[in-house]
C-alpha cells in the first residue's frame, strides 16, 4: 500500500494539464451546443476567403492560436467555419446497394430467370443509392462562425490557481 501511494504521487507530479479548444454554438433550431477539441485530434476548418476545408493535427493550442503538425498556425478569428465529422454512413449505404444489386444477380443467375434484375430489384438499389447521397450530405457537423459562436480556449491548470 505504501509502494501504491509512492507511485501515484511520482505519476502525479510529472503530469500536467491538457488545453481544451472549446466551442459553443447554437443549432439550427436554437439550442446551445459544446464541442470539446483536445491536442492530437485533427480540426476539420475552413479560413476566411478560402472555399475548401483544411483537416490538420492539433499539436498544441495558446490564447489565440493554434498550432498545428506541420508548423502552421492559425488564429482563432481567422476561422470561417469548423466541420466535425460524423459516422460514415454513406459508404455503408453504398455498399448495401451493391450488395443487394449483387445478390439480385445471384439469384437470377441461379435459378435461371429470364431476367438479371428485376424492376423491383433496381428500384431497392436506386433508393438506398439516393439515401447514401443525402447522407453523404447531412452526416457532418459544421458550424459556422457567427456573433454567437465562440471559440474558447481553455487550460485546466489547477495547481497553479492561487499563484
Amino acid at each position: 500500500m505504501r509502494w501504491l501511494c509512492i507511485v501515484l504521487c511520482i505519476i502525479s507530479t510529472c503530469g500536467f494539464s491538457q488545453k481544451i479548444l472549446n466551442i459553443h454554438y447554437y443549432s439550427l433550431f436554437g439550442k446551445h451546443k459544446t464541442h470539446q477539441l483536445y491536442n492530437n485530434q485533427v480540426l476539420h476548418y475552413k479560413l476566411k476567403g478560402q472555399f475548401r476545408y483544411h483537416a490538420n493535427k492539433v499539436v498544441n493550442m495558446q490564447d489565440s492560436l493554434i498550432l498545428f503538425d506541420n508548423d502552421k498556425t492559425i488564429k482563432l478569428n481567422e476561422i470561417k467555419a469548423l466541420k466535425i465529422p460524423g459516422i460514415k454512413l454513406n459508404y455503408i449505404l453504398y455498399n448495401s446497394a451493391l450488395g443487394f444489386l449483387e445478390s439480385e444477380v445471384f439469384y437470377h443467375y441461379m435459378f435461371n430467370t429470364s431476367k438479371v434484375v428485376t424492376e423491383q430489384g433496381a428500384m431497392v438499389t436506386g433508393i438506398i443509392m439516393a439515401a447514401g447521397i443525402v447522407a453523404s450530405f447531412v452526416q457532418d457537423k459544421h458550424i459556422y462562425i457567427t456573433a454567437k459562436t465562440a471559440l474558447r480556449i481553455t487550460e485546466l491548470d489547477f495547481q497553479n490557481l492561487t499563484k
